[in-house]
């Protein structure tokens, strides 16, 4: 009910078409992959950080995060793989790359939250004039995220990446609305 409700409210669709969406009139046609609520609600949120955080420049300190987490990510899966292995020098070597990762991660996820290169902002009240000007640039992009998530949603096929997906495109949708490279201008003479 609440993922329909949400699907209609974002495609603008009748309940009866997303219902039958949902029901699939064709036979062999799959909605998505099924609701695992531990498994699938992470990868949504995985994906709605994941789709938020590429919105964001690539100089930032959310997208360096990011990428800190991901390469540690890999360090462990390396660490975990020759461990099982009994491999003990490339076991000995991912652990120092996984342990030399936790400095990246801790500044840069920390000034991800608490950006110090942001003083003159801090305190500036976030109207809809702004909303309105970061939708008006970013249209194209938002446009484009529905239709994918339209296009995910009229699948023939699922996968394990559905939920994730989903979430990318819903996370990318959503910060858009609060961010956009435009900066608007006062062109009052002083």
């Amino acid at each position: 009910m609440l993922v329909e409700g949400l699907i209609s409210s974002i495609l603008g669709l009748s309940s009866i078409k997303t219902k039958s969406l949902m029901e699939s009139e064709k036979p062999g046609k799959v909605f998505m992959s099924e609701f695992e609520t531990p498994k699938s609600a992470f990868q949504f949120a995985e994906g709605f950080l994941d789709g938020a955080i590429g919105v964001l420049p690539k100089t930032s300190f959310p997208a360096y995060c990011r990428g800190n987490i991901t390469n540690m990510e890999d360090s462990v899966d390396d660490l975990v793989d020759y461990y099982e292995a009994e491999d003990r020098e490339d076991t000995l070597t991912s652990l120092q790359k996984t342990l030399k990762a936790f400095a990246g991660i801790t500044f840069n996820c920390f000034y991800s939250v608490v950006d110090p290169t942001n003083f003159n902002n801090q305190g500036k009240g976030f109207g809809r004039t702004t909303i309105m000007f970061n939708v008006l640039y970013n249209l194209g992009y938002m446009y484009t995220d529905l239709l994918k998530i339209s296009k995910l949603l009229d699948s023939d096929q699922s996968s394990s990446d559905d939920w994730e997906n989903m979430g990318k495109y819903t996370g990318d949708f959503f910060l858009r609305f609060f961010w956009s490279r435009y900066v608007p201008r006062n062109y009052h003479r002083r």
